[in-house]
């Protein structure tokens, strides 16, 4: 298979006959106005919503540069979402504190480069989630079959940031992520395989537990773990899931129901329905519509789940006293509901 350009005839590679997968750049100019600021630009595929990568320029340096993503795969229509971190604070904020834009690119097929001249006129909220956390696992056979969780828990105040679980290990090596690293931020990786097959975690040696440590983070991270019986912690897992299954009946449709108490202080529980598996997240915005916190960002199982918001934003700060809005969104299903945090 080949294409002819300018004359030439170019053939396509092949990776297992399929075409393989190309590279996005693209090519800014006129950055002038964020000259020494963050800027960050990531590849999301227009079919599901998956992201296909990112990449971080810590402090821009000149008002035209470039920048790549690889992972396009051929036919592929994708949104590419980008922004320059105008108000310094090192974080991504809707417009009009940071300048952002969206560009659509359809029907890839080969590498790709698209310009972009900077402009006041086109802004969008691209609506940037949290950095990604991923653990790549290795050697899991004596676990197969045995329910796994994973917890991340920042090491500045002890809080949870996030957690995901796996009913049943299916294959020895497998990769499990959790939303809601901050730049900077150091955390403890919590993570347990259920040994003794009783459902809850039980310290070693009754289950397999252990700790890694991530310390200042500067985007996406990904750490690699072999499986192995000489470094177990006890963890002490929380016996009450931040986010779990509370009924063994199936709900009959998709809700999110009030928080409680509301008003609050400290913390408040939010409920939700789930009829089918779905991939959800509940995320908490203040009164401005600017990201405050991702509380859920995983795919569970059908059935009643509850969370809770202790008034802490991504980075773990609290928050002020005021109106705030929480928004679930599962598949084509989403609800925003109001809660009031009162000092």
């Amino acid at each position: 298979m080949s294409r002819s350009i300018a004359g030439f005839i170019v053939p396509f590679l092949l990776i297992g006959g399929l075409a393989a997968q190309s590279n996005l750049t693209v090519d800014l100019t006129g950055m002038t106005p964020h000259l020494g600021q963050l800027f960050e630009l990531r590849v999301v595929d227009q079919s599901d919503g998956s992201e296909v990568g990112r990449t971080r320029v810590a402090s821009i340096a000149a008002a035209d540069f470039s920048v790549s993503v690889p992972g396009l795969a051929p036919g592929g229509s994708y949104d590419v979402d980008f922004y320059a971190d105008f108000n310094g604070n090192g974080v991504y904020d809707a417009p009009g504190v940071d300048h952002a834009w969206r560009m659509a690119l359809t029907n890839v097929q080969g590498n790709t480069t698209l310009a972009f001249a900077h402009n006041v006129d086109n802004f969008v909220d691209i609506m940037w989630p949290v950095y990604v956390f991923t653990l790549d696992l290795t050697g899991m056979t004596p676990h197969l079959g045995q329910l796994f969780e994973l917890r991340l828990v920042d090491q500045s105040d002890g809080s949870e940031i996030g957690r995901t679980r796996v009913d049943s290990i299916a294959t020895v090596d497998f990769s499990v992520s959790v939303p809601g690293l901050a730049i900077g931020g150091s955390y403890d990786v919590d993570f347990y395989a259920d040994l003794n097959g009783n459902g809850v975690y039980d310290a070693p040696g009754t289950d397999h537990a252990w700790r890694m440590a991530l310390t200042n983070v500067q985007g996406n991270t990904t750490l690699a773990f072999a499986h192995n019986v000489d470094n177990f912690v006890d963890i002490m897992w929380p016996p009450l899931v931040a986010i779990g299954p509370e009924a063994s009946s199936v709900p009959r449709t998709f809700a999110l129901r009030q928080n409680y108490p509301n008003p609050f202080n400290p913390a408040t529980t939010i409920r939700y329905d789930l009829p089918r598996a779905e991939r959800v997240i509940v995320t908490v915005y203040d009164i401005l519509g600017h990201r405050v916190a991702t509380l859920a960002d995983a795919r569970q199982a059908a059935g009643s789940y509850s969370l809770t918001w202790n008034g802490l934003d991504q980075h773990g700060a609290r928050v002020a006293s005021g109106l705030y809005l929480y928004r679930m969104e599962a598949g084509s299903y989403t609800e925003m509901r109001k809660m009031l945090l009162l000092k």
